[in-house]
């Protein structure tokens, strides 16, 4: 899988879907390199290789962490999939993932997520 080129551009913009709609500001996307040597499902969830797309993003309203608790790897056995819709220049972009990580701050909230797949 590769990240389309627009969704890297400075004006792309980004929601994640929950309970309605949420803008994520100061959204990265980068390729990090995992210590497996070969595929491997992690927590039944998806299956990772050497390299993965990994999202770190931020939500300004940190009333969303109760909506988190359940959709995250590792706290909860019935997590779910994390939905992320970006609206750039050449299209929209549906982008799911695990959510792998989260920082509480004063009023936001960073988000560490594991990118599985995108469609357009």
């Amino acid at each position: 899988m590769d990240v389309p080129e627009p969704l890297m551009a400075p004006d792309a913009e980004f929601e994640i879907s929950l309970e309605g709609g949420r803008p994520l500001r100061d959204v990265s996307i980068s390729r990090i390199r995992t210590p497996v040597t070969e595929s491997t499902v992690r927590g039944g969830a998806y299956t990772a290789d050497a390299l993965e797309y990994k999202m770190r993003a931020t939500i300004h309203d940190a009333g969303v962490v109760p909506l988190l608790t359940g959709r995250m790897l590792g706290p909860s056995t019935e997590f779910a999939q994390i939905e992320v819709t970006a609206r750039t220049k050449n299209g929209d972009y549906t982008i799911y993932g695990i959510l792998t990580d989260s920082v509480q701050r004063p009023g936001s909230v960073e988000l560490g997520i594991t990118i599985t797949r995108i469609l357009s």
